[in-house]
């Protein structure tokens, strides 16, 4: 089982990641489909971690799409520079024809 932190898109999420688990590899910045609440969201895998101590739930699915390494770099940028949710920043990276 793999680990990650996830940036939910279209979500208030302040200023932090969930952590998620799923059963293949994945690299960061993949898209994937997460259970958030009772809804279906999007959000972009920002880096692989250690198994936490705490329960996760599963990625609901891969999107099979990867922003490319520069995106991800300008995406880590922006949550570091400007004071936002993270949620509103990463619908900007989101491919305009994938929906939830």
């Amino acid at each position: 089982m793999y680990y990650y932190d996830i940036a939910l898109a279209r979500v208030h999420t302040g200023g932090k990641f969930y952590t998620y688990k799923f059963q293949l590899a994945l690299k960061a910045g993949s898209i994937v489909y997460v259970h958030y609440g009772d809804k279906v969201v999007l959000g972009v895998i920002i880096n692989k971690v250690k198994k936490p101590n705490f329960k996760v739930k599963d990625i609901f699915k891969d999107s099979n799409i990867v922003l490319p390494e520069c995106s991800l770099k300008l995406l880590s940028w922006m949550f570091d520079f400007y004071i936002d949710d993270i949620g509103q920043i990463t619908q900007l990276f989101l491919p305009l024809s994938i929906e939830p």
